[in-house]
Formats: structure tokens, C-alpha cells, sequence
């Protein structure tokens, strides 16, 4: 059995708010619980070694990866608990077992000592024992506030922060005593961190500072659920455990010689005091009235689908280096939106780019067949910039599957824009070990916004529009764009290549086109629309406005 994805919404102590699972395997339930600022991507390789054994589930933590985050900026490990079994519940787990890795070694903790009706065993790799001091300075220094900031300088303290963290613990202490004896890891594994503290963004901090300061030595003792405290020798939290007094009958404290002792300790303990089976995954079901996610597990890996509204009725296909979460917001004012994240973007993405990726405009098109195919429904398919590419493409290898298409902000560019394009707008953005590559990605985002072509930046390249420069979007969008790395470049090269005026006049459904008013592209979209003699809309106002206005044009050219 393949690792599957899941969403569910949870109506609980906290409000309504969603949380993300990876799960595989069957028998007896595990739940795997992650260390901050990390997600359950971390336990990829784990899920698939215990799956033959348990049903193994590990949820991203609240705030993280793709997680709501608790109202609560000071949630304590008891709050965590407390979320983690409305989780449990949810899903519809009986009593199971619990593995954690560092903050989630802290959370299992707090989960046996508070639902020891629930808990079948713990292990706990790694458990935080501050002293006072110790905790005091971390406190003060460990976790400062996480804000983008202008010019970009957020991105270079983060990756500097995140190189540091594996040369000195606590990262900010930096002398010989706390120097840790690692290798700094390569810059694409940096670069999956980068990933994972940006998606918890300015809510990296909770759960870091819930579990340095969760006080478990007064637990232990407390403690009726039988649990493996253990850390491997140079695990800097290995000292921690000599640090703890008194305890049950039922903890024991194990040291591992390595990282896959720990794992193999935290194995025969899981494996000797089994939970219950776990029912089947439930639905994702709407969260309130604005945007929910839900997983796509139908094909060869799991699709990211953000939705508005509860029915399908439009199929939405972003821009390259985008995801769904880029998509314009007028799309998701629609009403019942699924926008789906391409193959290599978003939640599509693998976890290191390939310097010769395997996509396509073609192979985009064949997953939005196969989405709209599993979801059962006949929807209008809505794409944007790249994606209305893949929109008429998906159209040819499949009309029967649509009822129309939606194109906004066609990529229709003049053949010497198309060639300056090609050779000077695609530049490499993989990680670099000094972190410039963020640099570059953040000003090339947001210089998008000021010029265009992007990489012009003369008089004659001026946008004259008022900028849309908020950091917390160039945020998003430089993310998405270094998730995407290495299949960016390839569909925009593809796009630049492609003839759009042949393509669309071989479209055999009905289209609209449309282009935002300020749009650089706005005038040869509608020139494009009115040679194929299509119909085209000029995009004004909110958000809302333009949605009215792109409901009312589908259904002319729907009808007609």
C-alpha cells in the first residue's frame, strides 16, 4: 500500500480548522508526531519502513506544514495534546501508540500523561530538559519573530539560522561547548528546511517554545502508559536525559548508540504494545466559508487541491512557479473552485529538484484529465497564464471531460519578447551553500510587480500601476517558486515555444479569454481572442466584481 494524503476538518476546542496527515500501512495504529519547524514530510522514509507493521499516521502539527495553526500564539504542549487527540478523534482512532521526535517526543509525553485510557505505549526520541538558565536564554534568544521584510533580508537570516542550528545548539550560543559534531548538510537540504519553516512562517515558534518550556519531570512520575524516553549519542538532547529524577515504574530512559538504534528501540516498543486497527481515512469537508484544502489520492502520487464552496463546478490550473494557493483570487470568487496544484509545484512537488525534470505541458494536461475524471464531475477548466496552456491542451486530449474553458492572462507574447524570454527570464534559482539563490528569487518575484519583462528593470520596462508589494505575498510566491525549481523553467520554455493562436484555434470547446485592465498582456490577450473569434473580457474592480463578470461571460459563451 502506497503513502496516501489526507485532509480533515475538525470542529473543536479551537474553532474550525483543517489538519494535514500522511498515512500508510495497516494493523494497529501509530501515530508519528514531528520535531518544529519541520512537517510530516520528515517521516516520509519512516511511514514507508513501519507500514508493513502498523497503519502509520503522522499529522502536521498545528501551524505546520500544511496544518491550521491554534488561535493561541502561546499554546502550551498540553494545548498541543489536547489538538493532537481532537485529531485522533476525528480520524476515528481508538487507542493507538505514539512516536515523537524531538518537540513531538514532548507532545507524545504530554499525550500519555493526559489520555492514558487512549495511549497504548510512547516513545519518545528526544526530550527537552532544560534547566533554568537554559531555559531562560533560549527563551529570550532562540525563537525571535519571523516577519518578511522588504528588501528580502527575512530570507537571508533564515537560511544563515538554519545552516547555524546544525553547527552550534543552542544555534545562538556559539562557542567551542556548544559546537555539535554534524555536517552541515547539503544546499538542497537546506533548502527543504527553508521550505518547511516558510510554511509555518510567522508561526514557527509555538510549538518550539511549547516544548522547551513543557516541564516534564514532574510528569514522569505521573506517568501509567509505559514509555521509552531515548536519544541517540550525539543527539544534543542526549545529555538532557541524564537531567531526569524521579519516574514511573513503567518510563525507561535508553540512550542509542545512533539515529537507526533510536528508531529500532522505538520499533520494538511500539510493536510490543499495539493499538487498535484505524478505520478508513474520512472526507475533507469544507472549513467555514472561505478557502479548505483537500488530497487527491486517485493517481500515481498525491494532488493538493484548494477549494471554495463544496461542489466542483470549475477545475483551476495556476501559473508555472505558482501553485494552487497563486491562483487569482477572482477565480476562487467564483464560488465552487478546486484549484490543483501541477506536477513538480506545490504539494506536487518532489522533494529534490531534478536538473532534467520530467513535465510537461502534455503531462500538466493528462493530470488534469486524470483529476477531473476522479472527481467525477464535468467542470469548466480555468487556467492562468501557463495553466491556459495546459487548459487547451487538456481540451484536445480529452473534450468529453469539460464543459468549457476559462483563460486568463494568456501567455500571448510577440516572438522577440518570446525569445528575450527564453534567454534571459529563466534563470537557475537552485540553492546555492550561501543562500543567494533567495536573493535572487525574492527580487525577481518582486520585481514582477515593477517591470515588465521582469528582468528589464529600464525606463521603457516601467509598469505604471499602482505595485502590489506585499511581503507577505512575495513571500508566498518566492516559496512556491523554489519549490518549483528546475519544472518552472521547463513549462515557461515549453509555453514560450508553443504556438498559442494555432493551439487555441484548434480548441474544440467553447472559451472565454480574459485579462486583467493592467495587466502588461492585457492588449495582445484580446487581440489573440478577437482573431480566433473568441470571446474576451478586460478584467476591472475587486475581485468579487471581475468574478460576477467572468460568471456572466462563461455563460454567454457556454450558451452560444
Amino acid at each position: 500500500m502506497s503513502l496516501t494524503r489526507h485532509m480533515v476538518t475538525i470542529v473543536g476546542q479551537h474553532g474550525t480548522r483543517q489538519v494535514h496527515y500522511r498515512r500508510q500501512g495497516d494493523g494497529p495504529a501509530v501515530l508519528l508526531l514531528h520535531q518544529s519547524p519541520q512537517s510530516s514530510r520528515e517521516f516520509e522514509p519512516l511511514i514507508a519502513k513501519w507500514s508493513d507493521n502498523f497503519t502509520v499516521i503522522a499529522p502536521d502539527t498545528p501551524g505546520y506544514g500544511l496544518s491550521d495553526p491554534l488561535p493561541a500564539r502561546d499554546a502550551t504542549m498540553e494545548d498541543l495534546a489536547a489538538s493532537v487527540m481532537e485529531f485522533a478523534d476525528a480520524i476515528g482512532l481508538g487507542r493507538f501508540g505514539i512516536y515523537g521526535y524531538h518537540t513531538g517526543g514532548g507532545m507524545a509525553v504530554a499525550l500519555a500523561h493526559a489520555y492514558p485510557d487512549r495511549i497504548t505505549t510512547a516513545a519518545a526520541n528526544g526530550l527537552v530538559m532544560p534547566t533554568a538558565d537554559e531555559l531562560a536564554a533560549i527563551l529570550a534568544n532562540y525563537l525571535p519573530p519571523f516577519e518578511p521584510d522588504w528588501a528580502g533580508g527575512h530570507l537571508a537570516w533564515l537560511w544563515a539560522r538554519l545552516r547555524e542550528q546544525t553547527i552550534f545548539f543552542p544555534w545562538h550560543d556559539r562557542r567551542l561547548s556548544t559546537r555539535m559534531d554534524f555536517s552541515v548538510p547539503a544546499a538542497d537540504g537546506l533548502q527543504r528546511n527553508v521550505r518547511e519553516f516558510l510554511l509555518a512562517a510567522e508561526h514557527y515558534a509555538v510549538a518550539y517554545r511549547a516544548a522547551f518550556a513543557y516541564a516534564a519531570g514532574p510528569v514522569l512520575p505521573q506517568l501509567e502508559v509505559p514509555t521509552l524516553v531515548t536519544a541517540a549519542a550525539l543527539d544534543p538532547l542526549a545529555p538532557h536525559l541524564d537531567r531526569i529524577g524521579d519516574r514511573a515504574d513503567c518510563v525507561k530512559i535508553e540512550v542509542s548508540s545512533d539515529g537507526p538504534d533510536t528508531i529500532d528501540k522505538a520499533f520494538a516498543q511500539l510493536l510490543s504494545l499495539p493499538g487498535d486497527p484505524a478505520p478508513p481515512a474520512p472526507a475533507a469537508q469544507p472549513c467555514g466559508d472561505g478557502p479548505w484544502q483537500d488530497m487527491l489520492n486517485a493517481g500515481d502520487s498525491p494532488v493538493r487541491l484548494v477549494r471554495q464552496g463544496s461542489d466542483i463546478e470549475v477545475l483551476a490550473l495556476h501559473d508555472a512557479g505558482g501553485s494552487a494557493l497563486t491562483m487569482p483570487a477572482a477565480i476562487f470568487a467564483m464560488g465552487n473552485v478546486a484549484a490543483m496544484d501541477l506536477p513538480g509545484h506545490g504539494e506536487s512537488a518532489p522533494y529534490i529538484p531534478s536538473d532534467e525534470p520530467q513535465i510537461s505541458i502534455a503531462a500538466c494536461a493528462e493530470a488534469a484529465v486524470g483529476a477531473a475524471t476522479a472527481l467525477e464531475t464535468r467542470p469548466l477548466l480555468a487556467g492562468d497564464g501557463t495553466g491556459a496552456l495546459i487548459a487547451l491542451e487538456a481540451a484536445r486530449q480529452a473534450p468529453h471531460r469539460f464543459r468549457g474553458l476559462l483563460l486568463t492572462n494568456v501567455p500571448a507574447l510577440d516572438p522577440a519578447l518570446a525569445a528575450d524570454w527564453l534567454a534571459n527570464g529563466l534563470p537557475s534559482l537552485a540553492a546555492d551553500w550561501h543562500g543567494g539563490h533567495l536573493s535572487r528569487a525574492w527580487h525577481m518575484v518582486r520585481d514582477g510587480r515593477l517591470f515588465f519583462p521582469w528582468f528589464r528593470r529600464d525606463r521603457d520596462a516601467i509598469r505604471w500601476v499602482e505595485p502590489d508589494l506585499d511581503p507577505h505575498r512575495l513571500q508566498l510566491e518566492v516559496r512556491e517558486l523554489l519549490v518549483a525549481e528546475g519544472y518552472w523553467q521547463a513549462l515557461r520554455r515549453m509555453q514560450l515555444q508553443t504556438d498559442v493562436a494555432a493551439l487555441l484555434g484548434d480548441c474544440p470547446l467553447p472559451a472565454v479569454l480574459a485579462a486583467t485592465a493592467s495587466h502588461p498582456l492585457h492588449d495582445p490577450v484580446k487581440a489573440t481572442a478577437e482573431r480566433q473569434g473568441r470571446h474576451f473580457l478586460s478584467l476591472q474592480g475587486i475581485p468579487g466584481d471581475q468574478a460576477t463578470a467572468l460568471r456572466e461571460a462563461v455563460s454567454r459563451a457556454l450558451e452560444s
